[in-house]
């Protein structure tokens, strides 16, 4: 051969019956593919096969061998393609089922929709939504037991997976896929229904606390109580004309009752400071008008939203105690002056400087005082209930007469001492006394602040009555400055 020349590749004869049983399974499969997924490369490689069933009719009429030769070579290129096609849809199938797989309901969605709502005049409406609810799980659950069970059978089924069964598989995997996203629609709305049971339950617990928010504050908060009653017939008539549609309004009530939650705070605070003020004005009213230490007063009683019948229980209690120990001062007050003036009676009458006749007018002056001072103790004993102590002006009026009361002891026991001892010159009661003594330490020129000072454990009426006396009898001058 000589320089310059090619080689001529030996080229094989094809029978050309064999190449038709290869363009016949060329094109059973192309079809079996495109009518298993319908894809376009897929159409793409089904309208080859036709082409080459056409090309090769022509070829039984001439024969030519070359041309005979080049189909064989281009069916089996398409056929390594048809192939390819062929894994990449059984590949992209197994894929599509591994997808398929459905994730289990969490179990807390359970007992949230199981569980009846806090009884209430609205709550049977929201419990019949929340029964649409839990029926539904139950037949979500129901389903997805049997939809796991057609995907196991799928499952086992696709290691055995063929291009025959390419086209019956796709059918399952599509109806499984459509079920598929049914059930998880549905889940969805499930989740939906069961945040707003949660939200449901939330604003029912918050109603009955609010409730009894409002009756602990009791008469004073009954506007409270009105507006917490218009939010319920509220959502009871939402209920009833769209259960449905209402369901989706826990929010908005919650909103409703937050605010009005905010509202009781600030009652109660207001509550609160009025309670303070009432415990401080009885506290005050007994120091200064009976002269009452606060050391001896009881400790003061720290108020509480949840219990106000029962601080105010505990105020009135203590008031109680402290009238009753004012009271049995009196009373003992009383039978110790009484007990003195039957023993001056007992005296013989040379005892007294006094002629007879004056001593006798003098001891039933002073029985009738004890006298009437026995009656009034017996209207003070009578008054000292819980309306007077409820009703700040007959507290103060009852102190009054105490303080008017004890007032009258001292001097009755005066007069009963100076019956008893006469004196030889001036004599003075242990309150004068006392006040004597504070001025004798201040000095002479002192004034009537630093002495109101100086006797701040004397009560004001009587410390005002002693200086008055002392200034009857001279013993002290006071001097007015106007300017």
């Amino acid at each position: 051969m000589g320089r310059g020349q090619v080689r001529e590749k030996p080229r094989t004869s094809v029978s050309i019956d064999a190449l038709n049983e290869q363009v016949q399974l060329f094109k059973r499969e192309a079809d079996l593919l495109y009518q298993a997924n319908g894809q376009p490369d897929a159409k793409h490689m089904s309208d080859r096969a036709e082409q080459y069933v056409q090309r090769l009719k022509g070829l039984y009429s001439h024969r030519n061998e070359a041309e005979l030769i080049v189909l064989d070579e281009q069916i089996q290129a398409d056929r390594l393609l048809l192939q390819a096609q062929i894994e990449r849809e059984i590949n992209e199938l197994r894929k599509r089922v591994a997808k398929l797989e459905l994730v289990n309901l969490p179990p807390e969605w359970s007992e949230i929709l199981v569980t009846m709502i806090r009884a209430g005049t609205f709550t049977s409406h929201i419990n019949q939504v929340r029964l649409l609810y839990e029926q539904m799980m139950r037949q979500w659950n129901n389903e997805v037991a049997a939809y796991r069970e057609r995907l196991s059978e799928l499952i086992s089924e696709q290691n055995d997976l063929s291009l025959s069964s390419l086209q019956r598989f796709s059918v399952r995997i599509n109806q499984l896929t459509k079920t598929h996203l049914d059930l998880n629609d549905q889940r969805r709305t499930l989740e939906g229904g069961v945040q707003q049971t949660e939200a449901w339950q939330e604003v029912v617990n918050q109603f009955h606390e609010l409730m009894e928010a409002i009756q602990r504050l009791g008469e004073p908060a009954k506007h409270l109580l009105s507006q917490l009653q218009e939010i319920e017939v509220n959502i009871t008539g939402t209920f009833e004309k769209h259960p449905s549609e209402a369901f989706d309004t826990a929010p908005q009530y919650k909103k409703l009752l937050s605010q009005l939650e905010q509202q009781i705070e600030g009652f109660a605070s207001q509550a609160e400071r009025k309670f303070n003020r009432e415990q401080e004005n009885y506290r005050n009213l007994l120091i200064q008008k009976t002269g009452v230490k606060p050391a001896k007063l009881w400790q003061k009683i720290i108020y509480s939203s949840h219990n106000p019948d029962g601080v105010y229980g505990n105020l009135y209690q203590a008031v109680e105690e402290q009238m009753a120990d004012l009271l049995d001062e009196l009373s003992s007050s009383l039978e110790r002056e009484q007990i003195a003036l039957i023993a001056l009676r007992t005296m013989p009458i040379e005892h007294f400087e006094n002629d007879g006749e004056a001593m006798e007018q003098e001891l039933e002056r002073i029985d009738g005082i004890l006298n009437s001072l026995n009656d009034e103790y017996t209207y003070l004993a009578e008054g000292a209930t819980s309306p007077n102590i409820r009703n700040a002006e007959n507290f103060e009026h009852w102190l009054d007469i105490v303080v008017r009361m004890q007032n009258e002891l001292r001097n009755v026991h005066a007069a009963i001492q100076q019956i008893r001892e006469p004196p030889e010159g001036l004599s003075f009661s242990p309150d004068e006394q006392l006040v004597i003594n504070a001025l004798t330490q201040l000095g002479a020129n002192t004034n009537l602040i630093r002495l109101r000072q100086a006797l701040d454990t004397v009560s004001e009426d009587t410390f005002w009555s002693v200086v008055k006396s002392l200034w009857e009898k001279q013993i002290v001058e006071v001097n007015v400055k106007f300017q």
